[in-house]
């Protein structure tokens, strides 16, 4: 994935298609998965690119570091937070 980005943000008139199409078919997967389990809508955009580019940061981490441990604390720390942004939809 992250070569494909490189490729693509250096030939950017070559690889155009990926770069109309990556980002936003991620955002709308999450978009659509956080709708579903309640997220309220006026804030489902900034939500779902915030967790995309969480998680995209994460495994370029891992793959850059290797630091399984300290990723996957990280991950930890992330999937609480969601668990409590989830409750708070829950609780409106």
């Amino acid at each position: 994935m992250y070569e494909a980005y490189g490729l693509a943000l250096q030939s950017p008139a070559a690889y155009q298609g990926f770069l109309q199409s990556t980002v936003p078919h991620w955002i709308e997967d999450t978009r659509r998965l956080a709708l579903d389990a309640g997220c309220p809508p006026e804030r489902v955009d900034a939500f779902a690119t915030l967790l995309v580019a969480q998680l995209r940061g994460l495994l370029l981490d891992l793959l850059t570091t290797g630091d399984d441990e300290r990723v996957e604390d990280a991950l930890d720390l992330l999937v609480e937070g969601l668990a409590a942004e989830h409750r708070a939809w829950a609780g409106r």
